[in-house]
This record gives structure tokens, C-alpha cells and sequence, in this order.
């Protein structure tokens, strides 16, 4: 009983980890105020599509994607590889 209760966990934060990531992709047309999290979630974006051309060359223009201003909460570009592997598991 317990082994199923902590699966669904898990699988609900999955969801919804997921839910918000692909919200994110969707609204790139609209205009997202700049947060912390919505901040974290653009690096993540970023490297995620970073990685599927296998960091050959840059996904998108980082200036140009909303939300932008992500500079005053310490979230920049990453450059290279390194700065996009702590966030991949």
C-alpha cells in the first residue's frame, strides 16, 4: 500500500513538472512576466533544447524568448556545456 502511495507521488510531480514545462513551450507567443521560476524554467528549456542537437548549435536566441529580465534574478545564458549539466539528470 505504501509502495503505491509514494509512486503516485512521484508520478503527480512528474505530471506536473511536465504540465509546466510544456505550458512554457506553449506560451512562447505570449508575454510572461519575468520571475525566479519562470526564469529557472527558461534555462531549463534552454538546455534541454541544447541538448537534443547534441550542443552543436545555439536552440534560440535567449534575448529574444519571454520572459525577459531574467538577468536581475542571476539567471543568464548558459555558454557552454558545463553550465547546462547540473541541471540534467
Amino acid at each position: 500500500m505504501a509502495v503505491h502511495t509514494i509512486v503516485l507521488v512521484i508520478m503527480m510531480g512528474l505530471f506536473a513538472f511536465v504540465g509546466m514545462f510544456l505550458f512554457y513551450k506553449w506560451s512562447d507567443t505570449t508575454s510572461i512576466q519575468a520571475s525566479l521560476a519562470s526564469c529557472k524554467l527558461k534555462i531549463v528549456s534552454y538546455c534541454t533544447d541544447w541538448k537534443v542537437n547534441n550542443y552543436a548549435d545555439k536552440p534560440w536566441n535567449w534575448n529574444e524568448k519571454n520572459p525577459l529580465g531574467c538577468e536581475r534574478f542571476d539567471v543568464k545564458e548558459p555558454t557552454s556545456k558545463q553550465d547546462c549539466e547540473p541541471l540534467q539528470t
